[in-house]
């Protein structure tokens, strides 16, 4: 049964915003470009193991995707995590192309392109063995019965090669092409007979994770060093994708391609949210959606009916973590 389904991760949706808001001039462009494919393809990967999950009773397998928690220190993110009476198990995915060596005696996995580069990159196996440590260590804060904890790096990438170092014997075990997903765990299942959550210890373990689970929602604009002035102001067309559209008779009318929208200014709105602050006022909303009627604004507000404090010119509206989170058409 899936507890929390997998979503499009905020941090994802503040670099898309951030790409189109950005000129491809900035000098930062390419980063956010590129971080922004990163996240892009990391979520189409994960998104894949959702047809292998399925295959689990749904009964004997409670599913969390991208849990967060505060550790002792720092947090801890996990990509998927398995919720069993006998076990727990987490998985870490990878989407990486290419031919990936797992070097079990320096702890590194390294990359070779179809060019012949090397490209070297922290141990999964060790990263998501540390998230076990982690999480082991949450448990026992929260009085938990002692519970083993499995942990597998899921390679994503049908494409992809798969070697381990002379002599390894921690990959062949830890790292598993998406396809063999769930042969891994019914060994694993096979291999831990004795229950070690009720049925009622694993109800109050996956409402215990969700209320402490925290998204990792990082400022975009402090991380890359860029002024909120800097970001292309306007409506975009939901068509073309040029900008700016133009407000007439209570539509957006784009002057390239000619669409009319009664809607487009919304995904203006998440932008605001999503990168510069997600209280805004009339004025600031002017601005950025680049109108000058105060009223026209007024209006669009009103019909978002979104929290608000202060009166007048003062009053300053809230974009709700749930208008950000909407999927828009």
């Amino acid at each position: 049964m899936i507890i929390k389904p997998r979503k499009l991760p905020i941090k994802t949706k503040k670099l898309i915003a951030l790409a189109r808001r950005l000129p491809p001039q900035h000098p930062q462009y390419p980063a956010v470009e590129r971080d922004m494919a990163i996240n892009l393809a990391a979520h189409r990967g994960e998104n894949s193991l959702n047809y292998y999950l399925s295959f689990l009773p749904e009964k004997e397998y409670l599913i969390l995707h991208h849990i967060r928690l505060k550790g002792a220190t720092y947090f801890f993110q996990m990509d998927t995590l398995l919720l069993t009476s006998a076990f727990i198990l987490i998985l870490e995915t990878k989407t990486i192309n290419g031919t990936l060596l797992f070097d079990e005696k320096f702890r590194q996995m390294i990359r070779y392109s179809s060019a012949g580069e090397e490209q070297a990159f922290k141990d999964p196996i060790t990263q998501v063995n540390h998230q076990a440590s982690q999480l082991a260590d949450w448990l026992k804060k929260f009085k938990f019965p002692a519970v083993p904890i499995e942990t597998l790096v899921v390679n994503t990438n049908q494409q992809t090669i798969l070697k381990s170092s002379p002599g390894s014997t921690n990959a062949p075990r830890k790292v598993v092409q998406s396809a063999d997903l769930i042969n891994r765990i019914h060994q694993l299942n096979n291999n831990r007979h004795i229950p070690h959550l009720t049925p009622k210890d694993l109800r109050k373990l996956s409402k215990l994770l969700l209320k402490y689970h925290i998204d990792e929602n990082p400022d975009l604009l402090s991380n890359y060093k860029i002024n909120k002035n800097e970001l292309i102001q306007g409506v975009y067309c939901p068509s073309c994708k040029k900008v700016p559209m133009k407000r007439v008779h209570g539509s957006w009318l784009c002057l390239q391609c000619g669409t009319l929208s009664n809607t487009a200014h919304l995904a203006a709105f998440q932008d605001y949210g999503l990168l510069v602050n997600q209280t805004m006022t009339n004025l600031e909303v002017r601005k950025f959606l680049n109108i000058d009627s105060a009223y026209t604004v007024k209006r669009l507000l009103a019909k978002l009916e979104l929290p608000f404090e202060g009166t007048n010119k003062a009053r300053k509206y809230t974009l709700t973590d749930s208008f950000l989170e909407k999927e828009l058409r």
